[in-house]
């Protein structure tokens, strides 16, 4: 749904009332890359009516258009992103198999 992150750019992050570390850690595995940056969405549970997610969506996307709103998310240091549910799901599952990658790339022990 709506997705907010922290600025990549370091300008936009300088800018920012609010203090957000410079260091962004990410690493290149494969074609995706890892990033421990911090993100936000609107989620709802799998069984969800479509129409149901559609509609949680649109409001979302109507905040975000909102210039006040996306001023203040850029004030805190934020990129904002709208995307659809389908989007986002294949945002996450993409994030997922990266981080699974990575994980038995190094050889860390599932708990």
């Amino acid at each position: 749904m709506a997705l907010a992150t922290p600025a990549d750019n370091p300008r936009r992050r300088a800018m920012s009332s609010v203090s957000i570390p410079a260091a962004r850690y990410s690493v290149r595995v494969l074609s995706g890359t890892l990033s421990s940056a911090r993100r936000w969405a609107a989620m709802v549970p799998a069984k969800t009516p479509d129409s149901i997610a559609e509609t949680i969506n649109r409001w979302f996307a109507d905040a975000l258009a909102d210039p006040e709103t996306a001023a203040f998310l850029i004030r805190s240091g934020a990129d904002v992103l709208v995307m659809s549910p389908e989007q986002t799901n294949s945002y996450f599952l993409q994030d997922i198999q990266n981080w699974a990658r990575l994980v038995e790339m190094a050889r860390i022990e599932k708990q």
